[in-house]
């Protein structure tokens, strides 16, 4: 259109220079379509949307002609959809005054009903019209809003059924399309009771039009395991279009219950006619039923044993609250013998029948379960054991004796025999007799010797168990004796590990120490107390030797304590040993002792300090004749610890005497001595 614009502008020109100007400014201004042309243009012209959606469109408006114009606006689309519920508006229906070249834009919007379907192809036409040239200066354009797919699925969840464990249900339902295209739905089981086979879906996946219904079949098989209580199988129905769109629904099925009931106990106890003696049946009622159940309990005994004065009690009369499918109920069923006086024969027997009924059960006659226990008389038997002297005191390694008197307190003969097992580490004791036959209510005297090791400790006593066991059943007694360990006292002293009780090398002026380890040698705890002693006394007071710590308190058996002594080395000690000893004394026996010899040896040590004066020349120069004199005081001092010879000599002289003098020693010309 630019281009027919500028077409007339050159023509407009070629007539004014070709002398026609003059009939153009006296024409009318031309109204052609060239004067008032238009276009109208939509830069995204198709969308789709969701059903009851809505799109939006903007289109501009272009004056494409030389003069400037009003336009109109106005919409068409097909009425068929106008029936079904679409619609289009625009918001600008007729424009102002546009110049040459200039624009205007307006928007349309379409609406889309919610049953809009996906074929659905919604066409609508925008035309604009000049005010001044309608009939020649026209322009349209489409938009095509579409709608966009969308997949849904249902699923009509079947009512519960009620099934007998064992059998099979099948539900019937149906899955609808909720979406708005065709779609195709496949169906899975996502869970199923536990232990129960997989329910099997039966249906045919086909193309479904919007709101269409697929018939669908779940077969559920019940096993007989199930109790009686709801089962829940879940089932998804999922979209093929969109796999993310789905349905769940669970489908119930509930297990009708039945009622039975198990009964045991222990069949056949033997009991003793011993004042007081009765037998426990343990007695175990298990609902075998699926549903939670209830069950009574009763007893019948026939009228000739309680003719004979037995009797039978059950701990309770039901089972006192609702058992779970296999869940249990123990409960006992005392019998009690007839008494002594009835005189009852070894191998007499009480029989007991023990029902369980079920109490929720409404049929006739009601699940029951019966179960016979037996109890048979045998003979009794008991021990009874005595201590006659039971505690004794003893040195270590030396041996104690116990009495005691066993007695047969059952009913018949019975042989019994003795043991000692737990020892403590002792050796075995001697018992006698060892073992022995008695008849009922006979007694025997018995013995026991035992010897204490000679390392027993005295910390505490030593406990033992005399039992006596009958050979021909499980009677039993025991005696309990006590033998307490005199304590003994000993203890020794010893260097720790490492050292020495002799040090070799001591010096004059400097410190020695012992590191010693008391032990505790004897059988119990005990407190001791440590000094030091020399069998000259004069080393003690110029040795000063110490203890850092003069006792010990609660050592007990075979535990050691370190200590140490210091004593000093006095700076006019000689070469040679001196001899001391550590003490160490029971706190609890003083005459329990032990003593270590302690040796400090100082070796020939070697030092020696010389001393002289000064003296000055008092005369001229000395001549052969008349020589000149001068006289040392020289001291010689012996050092080291044990007497030394030394030999005494001029190490050096001044230069200038070399040759000029002559010196000795007067008092030793040898120059050697012997200094202590």
């Amino acid at each position: 259109m630019r281009s027919k614009v500028r077409l007339n502008v050159i023509l407009v020109l070629m007539l004014v220079m070709s002398g026609l100007a003059g009939l153009v400014m006296f024409s009318p201004v031309s109204t052609g379509a060239t004067a008032y042309d238009v276009s109208i243009s939509v830069p995204v012209a198709s969308k789709t949307i969701s059903p009851g959606g809505r799109a939006q469109y903007t289109y501009t408006i272009t004056n494409e002609g030389t003069n400037a114009d009003r336009y109109t606006v106005n919409i068409t689309y097909d009425q068929s959809y106008r029936n079904r519920g679409w619609t289009a508006t625009i918001t600008l229906v007729s424009t102002s005054l546009i110049s040459s070249g200039n624009s205007v834009a307006g928007t349309l919007i379409v609406t889309a009903p919610s049953n809009a379907s996906v074929t659905d192809q919604f066409t609508v036409m925008i035309r604009v019209t000049s005010q001044t040239d309608p009939v020649n200066s026209t322009a349209s354009t489409y938009t095509v809003t579409g709608i966009t797919p969308r997949y849904g699925v249902s699923i009509q969840t079947p009512a519960p059924k009620t099934a007998s464990k064992g059998t099979t249900v099948t539900y019937r339902f149906n899955v609808t399309n909720t979406g708005n295209s065709n779609d195709i739905i496949t169906l899975t089981v996502v869970s199923y009771p536990t232990g129960w086979v997989q329910p099997q879906l039966s249906y045919s996946a086909s193309q479904l039009p919007p709101n269409g219904k697929m018939p669908v079949n779940l077969t559920v098989f019940v096993p007989y395991t199930a109790t009686a209580q709801p089962y829940s199988t879940t089932i998804q129905a999922v979209s093929s279009g969109n796999s993310s769109v789905r349905a769940v629904a669970v489908i119930t099925t509930n297990v009708a219950q039945n009622y039975n009931v198990a009964i045991s106990s222990e069949g056949t106890k033997y009991v003793s006619i011993e004042p007081g003696s009765f037998v426990v049946f343990n007695v175990t009622v298990t609902n075998i039923g699926n549903g939670y159940d209830r069950f009574s309990l009763s007893t019948y005994v026939p009228s000739q044993y309680v003719n004979q004065g037995w009797n039978a009690d059950l701990s309770s009369d039901n089972t006192g609250t609702d058992l779970p499918p296999g869940g249990t109920y123990n409960t006992t069923l005392i019998i009690t013998p007839p008494p002594s006086s009835n005189r009852p024969r070894a191998g007499d027997k009480m029989e007991v029948w023990i029902n369980a009924t079920s109490m929720y059960d409404t049929s006739t006659p009601r699940a029951t379960a019966s179960t016979k226990v037996t109890a048979l008389v045998r003979q009794f038997f008991s021990i009874s054991l005595m201590g006659i002297v039971v505690t004794q005191s003893v040195d270590p390694g030396s041996t104690a004796t116990f009495r005691f008197q066993v007695k047969n307190t059952g009913n018949g003969e019975d042989n019994v025999r003795f043991s000692v097992p737990e020892l403590h580490g002792w050796s075995a004791p001697s018992i006698n007799p060892n073992s022995v036959t008695l008849g009922s209510g006979e007694v025997a005297n018995v013995s026991l010797t035992i010897r204490a090791p000679s390392g027993a400790l005295a910390t505490e006593p030593y406990v033992f168990t005399l039992w006596v066991n009958s050979t021909k059943s499980s009677a039993s007694d025991y005696q309990l004796f006590t033998v307490n360990v005199n304590q003994t006292y000993r203890v020794k002293v010893e260097p720790q590990s490492g050292y020495s009780a002799v040090i070799p090398d001591g010096y004059p002026g400097r410190f020695v120490s012992f590191r010693l380890r008391a032990v505790n040698l004897g059988n119990g705890v005990d407190d001791f107390d440590l000094s030091v002693g020399s069998s000259d006394p004069s080393l003690i007071s110029t040795w000063n030797p110490t203890l850092d710590s003069p006792s010990i308190e609660r050592l007990r058996p075979s535990e050691g304590y370190n200590f140490t002594v210091t004593m000093f080395v006095p700076f006019n000690a000689t070469t040679g040993s001196y001899s001391f000893y550590v003490n160490c004394s029971s706190r609890s026996d003083s005459t329990k002792y032990f003593r270590l010899p302690l040796i400090v040896q100082i070796p020939q040590l070697y030092n020696v300090e010389i001393t002289s004066n000064a003296d000055n020349l008092a005369a001229g120069y000395s001549t052969v004749t008349n020589p000149v004199k001068v006289k040392f005081n020289i001291t010689v001092y012996n050092r080291g610890s044990g007497d030394d010879d030394i030999t005494i000599g001029i190490s050096s002289v001044p230069s200038e005497f070399s040759g000029l003098y002559s010196l000795y020693f007067a008092e030793n010309s040898a120059r050697s001595i012997s200094i202590s």
